[in-house]
């Protein structure tokens, strides 16, 4: 049995007897994923590292199953579980933040607190969106991302330091990185595995929450309740970090959902009255 479960940018994932394969296009794509894996599994007996790498194709040690949807009949027992284990990475924590992964260079150090982190990678990200958007726009100057995208990044590096201050002090936590619906795989009402860890490493938990928060609010207020609450006005600084997180995705992979940013910015909009 070899069923397609889907293709995106990195390949094609495919479930089989044994569990799930994928198949990217890149043999260093594949190599990344098995490192994040590996060094992930050191840390929680939930992420299991590959059974087996053989150039492009990485066999993965997990059960079947199928991405979690938000549905009104899923067991308070799932969400609850879904939270637990991402607490569970979270705990894992050290003092110094990582390099910010994709976009780390010279003119972007790393900070010794995560206001500061953050704020970094938000301005070199903003400013390589602009760089790359302007040096292939069309005869008739048209830019590749809407010119209001801009001005909603501009207004979160203006917000920012202040929506962060309550974090200054936090440590840094070991995080997926992309722990979306698609990427957290259940089985019926049972957490099986978090995949796709490209984007791991140690920066603030909160990365990680800017999923639940789109997909499904009930597996963030289990978060709170099994970890504590989280710190300030965590609603707007989630919002708008998911949209800044998903510009960056376009900005990687040139997808792009206008409808779903114009919600997300009427999100931040409802948020700010």
């Amino acid at each position: 049995m070899k069923k397609l479960l889907g293709e995106g940018f990195y390949g094609k994932v495919f479930l089989t007897q044994q569990g799930i394969v994928k198949e990217h296009k890149w043999e260093n794509m594949a190599k990344l994923e098995a490192k994040h894996l590996t060094l992930l599994s050191e840390y929680v007996d939930f992420m299991h590292a590959p059974i087996e790498l053989n150039g492009h194709v990485l066999k993965l040690s997990f059960q079947p199953g199928h991405s979690y949807q938000a549905k009104d009949n899923n067991s308070d027992a799932l969400k609850q579980d879904i939270a637990k284990k991402l607490g569970e990475l979270h705990q894992c924590t050290k003092n110094k933040f990582d390099p910010w992964y994709l976009l780390h260079d010279d003119n972007h150090p790393v900070a010794d607190n995560w206001p500061e982190h953050y704020l970094n990678w938000l301005t070199v990200f903003n400013q390589k969106l602009i760089n790359v958007d302007v040096s292939s726009m069309t005869e008739v100057g048209e830019l590749n991302t809407p010119s209001w995208v801009f001005d909603v990044l501009e207004q979160f590096i203006n917000i920012q330091p202040e929506l962060f201050a309550p974090l200054k002090n936090d440590k840094a936590s070991l995080v997926h990185g992309d722990p979306s619906s698609d990427n957290t795989i259940v089985d019926g009402n049972f957490f099986v595995a978090l995949i796709d860890p490209f984007e791991s490493g140690f920066y603030h938990a909160e990365l990680d929450l800017i999923y639940p928060f789109q997909y499904d609010q009930s597996v963030l207020n289990s978060y709170m309740s099994q970890f504590g609450q989280l710190k300030g006005n965590w609603k707007l600084r989630l919002a708008y970090m998911s949209f800044a997180n998903h510009v960056y995705h376009h900005f990687l992979t040139e997808w792009w959902d206008e409808s779903y940013m114009q919600d997300q910015w009427q999100i931040i909009k409802d948020l700010e009255n």
